[in-house]
């Protein structure tokens, strides 16, 4: 399948579409994209449109819409990890990278007394999340939200759900692994990875205090990206099984 152009919702009038500039340069320069190509276009909240093109020049490329499905693909409901901003800027790009091509719909920036790296400019992020949404043929962008390890209670309330944030340690007892906490509370799991440094003991404690589990990936100390990628690599399998088992 073609790889899709991305034009956010206010590119839409009714049923037209212009893409943005960087698409646009895309289309008429690089694929050479005529007047009458058919392309699709996704738009960042799940919908999938086929566009037909009616212009198409150097500065503007735009179509009308003759076809939109929603949702192709994307999880049936919220994927939410935790991660801490890491020190290297390319390995918090690749963690970005893959938890959009893994099917990750929300991203918290964890915020922990260990945190070293700095939160990616929202530009970087969205340009990141834009590129990964197009190249797994995906049509919603994931959301980024900063905050704090111990004080996300209050959005994950917010989002009308029941989630359950569980701590990635590796000093977690033998009994807690997290594939067998993903399998027992399957897509309400949230699995929080904190930096290189990992999480203090305090926090530790902090997120035991309030009924949070503390799981381990295993015997192996992991990298935080390494660690991240597998999480949500779980998350993207105990999807594919449940839509086995329906």
């Amino acid at each position: 399948m073609t790889t899709p152009f991305y034009a956010p919702p206010d590119a839409f009038d009714g049923d037209r579409v212009r893409l943005p500039d960087d698409e646009t340069r895309h289309a008429s320069r690089v694929l050479r994209h005529a007047v009458g190509d058919v392309v699709a276009v996704v738009d960042g909240v799940g919908g999938w449109h086929t566009v037909r093109l009616d212009r198409v020049a150097k500065d503007r490329a735009e179509g009308v819409v003759v076809e939109t499905r929603y949702d192709a693909g994307e999880p049936a409901s919220r994927v939410i990890v935790g991660l801490a901003p890491l020190k290297s800027a390319d390995r918090m790009a690749f963690a970005v990278e893959k938890a959009v091509e893994l099917g990750v719909t929300d991203l918290l920036l964890l915020d922990t007394a260990r945190t070293e790296g700095r939160i990616p400019k929202p530009e970087r992020l969205h340009a990141l999340a834009v590129a990964a949404m197009k190249q797994t043929l995906r049509s919603r962008l994931v959301r980024f939200h900063p905050v704090r390890q111990l004080g996300m209670a209050q959005f994950l309330a917010d989002t009308g759900e029941t989630f359950l944030p569980v701590l990635l340690h590796e000093a977690a007892p033998d009994d807690a692994p997290f594939p067998t906490l993903l399998a027992q509370r399957g897509r309400s799991v949230v699995p929080l990875v904190g930096p290189e440094g990992g999480f203090t003991p305090e926090e530790v404690d902090a997120a035991r205090a309030a009924g949070w589990p503390v799981a381990s990936l295993g015997p192996r100390r992991l990298r935080a990206e390494t660690a991240f990628v597998a999480v949500c690599a779980l998350h993207l399998a105990a999807r594919i099984s449940d839509a086995g088992a329906a």
